[in-house]
């Protein structure tokens, strides 16, 4: 089992940075298992790794994905081709009567996070944050809501309602996105099947029909641990990557999209990302939105 931070005392920590403008994608068929950036001899940073290089080398977050690919050929408006899906964070396992703070930070958005308003209100997250495409928003709503109250029977009866936070990214450059493939449902798969250990990268889940760089984007994930002298805390990530052009690629200063000739069909666009951080240091949502302001400098 992996060595979870000694600290497991302390509340898991949330922070969300959403940098949002318009998105959209291109085309892959199913993905072969990839290496990690790693695996390839290829250090970002210089602290190390925590066991899993992973968000979920937090203790007790968990991350579950239902990935949707039906179909090929031309846009079928309604019917497909289908590249899509939905990804879901669970913070910890009874994060509804144990609140974690939490922030948010927007930078450039003009898309949509909702649940946003009342983490700025109250500086607490109570439910688990779900990823997906922009017309799915409303469906993957009604999933959370119908897993807190498949758990918590009581919201809106006896206790108060919830407001969700689900975040999209514009997936239609590979998707049939008017289709609305995702369902109550798949959320719901998502959020059972949700585990800690590994996760799975690339285009699983709501990464299924993003593009970054010019390049198949999708869901990506890491931690680092501080020195002890720095308290010794872990900082995980998780982002879904669907923004940018392929000459500002850099990788460790190398300017990596430059030297790659972009295909004549290349899509360019700003795009988006949607960043969730997760930390065992115990930080304030004052604290935690000063880290979500500084997450666009990486």
């Amino acid at each position: 089992m992996p060595p979870h931070s000694r600290r497991i005392g302390f509340p898991i920590l949330f922070a969300m940075l959403m940098l949002l403008l318009a998105t959209r994608t291109s085309a892959q068929a199913q993905p072969e298992p990839r290496k990690r950036l790693r695996e390839l001899g290829v250090t970002i940073g210089r602290y190390p790794t925590g066991y899993w290089n992973a968000i979920t080398d937090i203790a007790g977050v968990r991350v579950g994905h239902k990935t949707l690919r039906r179909g090929h050929g031309k846009l079928v408006p309604g019917q497909g081709p289908v590249r899509t899906g939905v990804t879901v964070i669970i913070p910890r396992e009874d994060v509804w009567k144990q609140k974690v703070p939490a922030a948010s930070f927007v930078l450039s958005g003009t898309g949509e996070m909702t649940g946003l308003v009342w983490i700025e209100e109250s500086g607490f997250l109570e439910y688990p944050v779900a990823l997906t495409n922009t017309l799915a928003v409303g469906r993957v709503y009604n999933g959370i809501i119908s897993y807190m109250l498949q758990k918590y029977p009581d919201i809106g009866i006896r206790d108060v309602t919830t407001n969700p936070v689900v975040a999209e990214c514009d997936d239609s450059y590979l998707n049939d996105i008017q289709g609305r493939h995702v369902s109550e449902q798949d959320t719901l798969d998502a959020l059972v099947t949700a585990r800690s250990g590994p996760v799975e990268e690339g285009a699983v889940g709501a990464g299924t029909g993003m593009v970054a760089f010019g390049f198949k984007g999708g869901v990506g994930t890491a931690s680092r641990v501080l020195p002890e002298t720095a308290g010794g805390y872990t900082v995980g990530v998780l982002v879904n990557a669907n923004l940018g052009r392929r000459e500002e690629l850099t990788i460790k200063g190398v300017p990596v999209g430059t030297l790659i000739e972009a295909p004549s069909n290349a899509r360019r666009t700003e795009g988006s990302i949607i960043v969730i951080i997760a930390t065992d240091a115990p930080l304030s949502a004052r604290q935690l939105k000063r880290v979500a302001r500084r997450t666009a400098e990486g």
